[in-house]
């Protein structure tokens, strides 16, 4: 999954999301992995590719999620 979002100062926060078994051998080459995926939305690496990096890459693994049960209509 490729997420692209807006924030500050004209910038894009931009996420490619992996699956976990894949953690090691992408932290491998983060940096790498990051832009074959995005060329698979090619308009969006292009842009990647022709802009500046901000931040430096960060990775994560094994993130708990979790439903919530609601208690109320709606």
């Amino acid at each position: 999954m490729i997420v692209a979002l807006p924030t500050n100062d004209g910038r894009t926060l931009t996420i490619v999301f992996f699956p976990n078994d894949a953690f090691h051998e992408v932290r491998a080459d983060i940096k790498g992995h990051f832009m074959r995926v995005l060329d698979l939305a090619p308009q969006l690496g292009e842009r990647v590719r022709n802009g500046k990096r901000s931040e430096r890459f960060l990775d994560t693994a094994d993130l708990p999620f979790f439903f919530r049960k609601s208690y109320a209509p709606g």
